[in-house]
């Protein structure tokens, strides 16, 4: 007959424990920022890009002259 140890769980496997869901929580929250910053630049430039070829097809057809506006972040 197996004698179980009702005392709980020690110091050490608790504090390790919390280590790994420490771990598991904060290190995608750390890497997934590093990504976003990446991904939103990225997605800029191709944003930027996509519009500065609409306006110079809408100048070549339309055989007339066009100017680009580039204001701050939030203004429109």
């Amino acid at each position: 007959m197996t004698v179980w140890n009702n005392r709980g769980f020690t110091l050490l496997e608790t504090l390790l424990t919390l280590f790994v869901v420490v771990m598991l929580v904060g290190l995608p929250s750390f890497i997934g920022s590093q990504v976003l910053e990446k991904m939103e630049s990225i997605l800029f430039l191709e944003d930027f890009q996509s519009h500065l070829l609409a306006i110079q097809n809408y100048a070549l057809l339309m055989n007339e002259k066009t100017e680009m506006k580039i204001q701050k972040s939030g203004e429109v």
